[in-house]
């Protein structure tokens, strides 16, 4: 079967094919029934795209990255010592820590953090401007060791006369996270002892 579509957000279509005579027929017969009831509603003229999400932005506990901190304290005891308590009060550890020289006044603090999410990261540097004898002079993001999450929705095909060329999301998901280079494969999912959880699940 060949159907030739001429639309405006489209242009001219040519789709051909089919799932057989009768889920065809059922499909053009239901667009037909469709448009005809449009027709009557007085609603023929919707926008093509009439599907509508909300925009869903990435939840701040899922972004995690290790942080540089760079601040600047008092040249005198018990300052480090602060700043561990103040570090440690979010739950944030560190990977590495140097302390370069004073000039008897003033001293500079460098930290790597171990991986903290958005919501630390924000909660530090509010407790940070709190302290009225510490400065943040810079942070950044350590780059290099990234978790990225990859979510994909399942899709149906075969929608109305629009066969393989037209699909829909469903409420189903694949969610991958990938996360810095290793030597080592690991591979979690729940779909039972038979497939592997490591490089064997490519052979």
């Amino acid at each position: 079967m060949l159907f030739l579509l001429n639309r405006r957000n489209w242009g001219l279509n040519v789709l051909w094919g089919g799932a057989g005579q009768k889920p065809t027929a059922t499909s053009v017969l239901a667009d037909i029934v469709r448009i005809v009831k449009r027709v009557k509603d007085g609603t023929i003229g919707k926008s093509f795209n009439e599907y509508a999400r909300p925009t869903s932005l990435a939840n701040p506990h899922d972004i995690v990255n290790k942080y540089y901190f760079s601040v600047e304290t008092p040249d005198s005891t018990g300052q480090l010592l602060r700043l561990v308590e103040l570090f440690t009060s979010e739950d944030v550890s560190f990977e590495q820590v140097l302390q370069q020289k004073g000039d008897g006044n003033r001293a500079v603090v460098v930290i790597i953090s171990h991986q903290i999410n958005r919501v630390q990261l924000l909660a530090i540097q509010d407790k940070l401007k709190e302290e009225v004898d510490f400065k943040l002079l810079n942070y950044f993001k350590v780059l290099g060791t990234r978790k990225m999450k990859i979510i994909v929705p399942a899709t149906s095909a075969n929608l109305g006369a629009g066969f393989d060329s037209i699909g829909i999301a469903v409420n189903l998901y694949l969610t991958v996270e990938v996360l810095e280079e290793s030597n080592d494969w690991k591979i979690d999912h729940d779909l039972g002892n038979n497939i592997p959880t490591d490089e064997k699940i490519y052979y």
